[in-house]
């Protein structure tokens, strides 16, 4: 009797009696996505779903699809879908339900899937493509991005995955103070290592606005065959993350004379490379942007 009695609370309150497969993945994320794609049993129907903002087996968000199956003798080519989103916080669950048809892909599978990033995250069902979608709420600034993923054993999971690009980690400056850094350039010979300030720019506004006219240094590197390039100063956008001494870009040395291959790390945090350079030249540096239409140049500054 207690047996049975668990059982019908764990219905009703309708947790997954499957298990769960966890997805995890370093955070903070700028982007964030779970895709589960399955095949139901026409006679005997079933349920999967997701979840995401997991914070333990009480808490998190959910969207599930229940199919109750068909006779033998009634079965249609569409899908009819039991689609339910919500949360559960400490253990009670608030949900809303709808059904929904869906005409079959030709693996006669339908679709989850979550889309997440800095702008906002969608959830969206669908067989051949996504035609019911809906906004819901997911934290990507968090320690660790965790969603989970569950089907009934009579569930073919045909894709289950979670993609996740995380931001990385800032670097710092080896230097203990900006004056040591300061120090060591005004004794450097290197011509490609110096102090640059904001001198001018030519960029397109439709495809890129500057971030703030900042103050650079060049420092050659010990990981790589070139140059470190730390922000000192002068950011206009996310002004906050950006403290004098963080690694702002990279160079690294081409066939060409005075001309670098360029990583730059943008205010959000997302390295920029591919079809970037920067050219040092006497006391010019010059970082260049073409498929956003973009050059700055920055000037040698004068060591006091």
């Amino acid at each position: 009797m207690r047996a049975a009695l668990m059982l019908i609370v764990a219905l009703v309150a309708g947790f997954a009696l499957a298990p769960a497969r966890t997805h995890t993945a370093a955070g903070p994320a700028l982007q964030a996505g779970c895709h589960l794609r399955v095949a139901f049993d026409e006679v005997r129907g079933g349920r999967a779903g997701m979840r995401w903002n997991v914070a333990d087996t009480l808490n998190y968000d959910f969207a599930e699809l229940t199919s109750r199956g068909q006779a033998a003798d009634e079965l249609v080519s569409d899908m009819r879908l039991k689609f339910t989103v919500g949360r559960c916080a400490g253990g009670r669950r608030d949900e809303r339900s709808r059904y929904i048809v869906l005409t079959p892909a030709a693996d006669g599978a339908v679709s989850l899937r979550l889309d997440a990033s800095a702008a906002g995250a969608r959830l969206g069902v669908g067989s051949r493509s996504l035609t019911e979608e809906q906004p819901v709420e997911c934290a990507l600034d968090v320690p660790e991005v965790r969603m989970q993923t569950y089907a009934d054993a009579g569930v073919r999971v045909l894709r289950d995955t979670m993609t996740c690009f995380s931001l990385p980690a800032p670097r710092m400056m080896d230097f203990a103070s900006e004056g040591d850094m300061r120090a060591y350039l005004a004794a450097s010979s290197d011509p490609a290592e110096g102090l640059w300030v904001y001198y001018d720019r030519d960029t397109d506004p439709l495809k890129s606005r500057p971030g703030g006219r900042y103050t650079l240094a060049t420092v050659r590197a010990n990981s790589h065959p070139g140059y470190d390039v730390y922000y000192l100063g002068g950011a206009a956008e996310q002004a906050a993350d950006w403290p004098c001494g963080r690694l702002k870009g990279e160079l690294r040395p081409t066939t060409f004379a005075d001309t670098y291959d360029l990583m730059w790390i943008q205010p959000d945090g997302l390295p920029v490379s591919g079809d970037t350079g920067a050219i040092i030249q006497g006391d010019m540096l010059t970082l260049q942007f073409p498929l956003y239409g973009a050059t700055y140049r920055f000037s040698r500054a004068a060591f006091e």
